[in-house]
């Protein structure tokens, strides 16, 4: 009997991007353990010429380039499970970041609404997003957050440090290095605030650079903190998690996130965290994070300072997100969920 088939979808994802990006990387891990258990084989596409037209199941990331699948879908008369939780499904408008759902021109919000309606089910990363999915296309997604493998990254002694710094002399943020998270993520923002502090020195910028390299590093010149700043660009998930067990915080601040998966993998680390109470970051680190402005530098830095210089503060912080992290954002509690999941469909439905 020939095995069913599982076709992953991700618009134009690399192999590197595969690989280092923890929420495809992990998503396919179990994904990839689930196809020796139930016994389906699992196809991954990437561009829609790559796409089959007889998988017994589409297994979507994103909802605009979604419709490519989803299309193939209905074609091999197959269900298609939708997942999305970027900025496409974000009903806020921000003149800013040209990725939010309202600042997208019209074609393309009407493919993000008609992936989500015609999908067989529908997942969103966290419940503020749920809210925003059901006023774009008219249903109530299901949500699943994303999971990270809390014994990779985990509390522990750095193997090695970015260059020029010491243990626990640095504060780290994470985020693909584009215009976009420059905005969203606040890094310019918090470059100023690294200029401000008498406190905090140095920072390390961990991100995988796509396009905005040149920009940050004209900001740290225009700055005078070329020294301070430590560009940890396209890192290797081992030197990523030593860089956040080095870390005396991870400072993360955000007008918005549907997830967090930077967040989550400070959290996991038992990295003190300093960020934003936007979007889905309540939702994922609880009251295990110092909360405060992504938009004003004196309360962010106050913050920032307050936490660098307050050790019990920070061991705390460490003990509760490392605890939130195993408790609800484990592989295994994917791996449980995701089976239920795609169980539904190749086992009940064909």
């Amino acid at each position: 009997m020939t095995a069913q088939v599982l076709e992953y979808y991700a618009h134009n994802a690399d192999p590197n991007t595969l690989e280092k990006a923890t929420h495809y990387k992990y998503e396919l891990e179990i994904l990839e353990q689930l196809s020796n258990e139930l016994g389906y084989q699992l196809k991954i596409s990437t561009t829609p010429t790559d796409l089959s037209l007889t998988s017994d199941l589409y297994f979507v990331r994103w909802a605009t380039s979604g419709i490519f699948p989803i299309l193939a879908s209905k074609i091999a008369r197959s269900p298609s499970i939708l997942f999305t939780g970027g900025s496409e499904v974000v009903l806020r408008s921000d003149n800013e970041i040209d990725n939010y759902y309202l600042e997208k021109p019209k074609w393309k919000q009407s493919l993000t609404r008609l992936s989500l309606q015609l999908a067989t089910q529908t997942f969103v990363t966290s419940e503020y997003l749920a809210s925003d999915v059901e006023e774009i296309a008219g249903i109530r997604p299901d949500v699943l957050h994303h999971f990270i493998d809390t014994e990779k990254f985990s509390p522990g002694v750095p193997t090695s440090l970015p260059s020029s710094v010491e243990q626990e002399d640095y504060v780290i943020t994470i985020s693909s290095l584009n215009d976009n998270h420059i905005k969203r993520k606040r890094l310019e923002f918090l470059l100023e605030v690294i200029a401000n502090s008498d406190v905090v020195s140095n920072i390390v910028m961990l991100g995988i650079d796509r396009g905005g390299y040149n920009r940050l590093v004209r900001k740290t010149e225009e700055l005078d903190i070329t020294d301070q700043v430590h560009f940890m660009l396209n890192a290797e998930i081992d030197d990523k998690i030593d860089a956040l067990r080095g870390a005396r915080a991870a400072v993360l601040p955000t007008l918005h996130e549907g997830f967090g998966m930077a967040i989550l993998e400070a959290l996991s680390c038992g990295t003190p965290i300093i960020t934003t109470p936007n979007g889905s970051v309540p939702e994922v680190c609880g009251d295990t994070v110092a909360y405060t402005s992504a938009t004003d530098i004196n309360e962010f830095q106050d913050t920032m300072d307050s936490v660098w210089k307050d050790q019990e503060r920070r061991n705390e912080y460490s003990i509760q997100s490392r605890k939130r992290s195993v408790d609800l954002f484990s592989l295994s509690q994917g791996f449980t969920q995701y089976e239920s999941i795609i169980s539904d469909y190749l086992l009940n439905n064909h």
